[in-house]
């Protein structure tokens, strides 16, 4: 069982010993909601199917709740019943390389019950140099089963909680943006610059390395083990999604399991009462 990372070459080795897999194709572009469906038709990796980041992995948003806030809780598990998802199939996201989005599958995945869910490590870049192949003929939909969500194994916050920990400090909240947006640059994805009062940072691509494959598990445990040694972490990012790059990487350099604050930056400054913080 896979729980956190699977490499190019474990999960060619599942599909040839035709194990039950659920391949999720998760890329998608910030400034291209188009661009995720139109590259897997193109090409993606045998058996997978499509999901879509502001459909099947987001909300209605209102424009207080954040860019891309939870989903129906019973929409994303129809959705994966519909396409297959048993108690012990595993399943497997996987994006351009940036991780991002496939992480927040993960979480979503998880935030259902389902342990049994990896991010594909490196993404299809890593797929390609391992020879894995491409199809652009859609896999046809198994029948539906009879799956149900179980206990969420993901730990969500919300902007009260972040208020609460801001006095209290019970917790150490991760900033996943870069290093620019969280000292308070202008960024176009930030309607407010800045980040919360008393977050730390810790830019989400520091967990990969220059093939956008998670470094060791020994170099994330060294990176994670100041912030994780004495308190609770509760990710968050700019809304909701690199943060989960984070979260991911905590679990996988074995130091349990982070808090998700979904709603995140965007939700953070979407009224105007909120503090900010600015280091620049």
């Amino acid at each position: 069982m896979y729980t956190t990372l699977i490499s190019a070459q474990e999960l060619q080795q599942i599909q040839q010993q035709n194990q039950p897999v659920l391949l999720l194709d998760v890329r998608f572009d910030l400034n291209d909601a188009t661009f995720g469906q139109q590259v897997y038709e193109l090409g993606h990796i045998p058996g997978a199917f499509y999901l879509h980041l502001e459909r099947e992995l987001s909300g209605q948003v209102s424009g207080h709740n954040g860019r891309h806030p939870l989903p129906e809780r019973k929409h994303l598990a129809h959705w994966l019943r519909n396409h297959g998802l048993q108690e012990r199939v595993q399943v497997v996201a996987y994006d351009q390389g940036s991780t991002m989005f496939a992480a927040r599958a993960w979480a979503l995945v998880r935030w259902l019950g389902h342990e049994q869910v990896a991010v594909l490590n490196g993404g299809l870049p890593a797929w390609l140099r391992e020879g894995g192949t491409l199809s652009n003929v859609a896999p046809q939909k198994p029948v539906t089963t009879d799956w149900q969500p179980q206990e969420s194994l993901l730990h969500i916050k919300t902007a009260s909680d972040i208020e609460h920990n801001i006095q209290m400090a019970e917790a150490v909240v991760i900033d996943a943006r870069s290093e620019e947006r969280y000292a308070g640059e202008p960024h176009p994805l930030d309607k407010v610059s800045g980040h919360i009062p008393g977050a730390a940072n810790v830019f989400f691509q520091r967990n990969l390395d220059g093939q956008h494959l998670f470094i060791s598990q020994e170099q994330l445990k060294a990176l994670w083990q100041p912030w994780a040694n004495n308190k609770p972490l509760i990710h968050q990012c700019g809304s909701g999604v690199s943060a989960c790059v984070n979260l991911l990487a905590q679990k996988h350099a074995g130091l349990g399991d982070g808090a998700l604050y979904v709603g995140s930056w965007s939700e953070w400054t979407s009224n105007g009462q909120r503090p900010v913080s600015v280091t620049v």
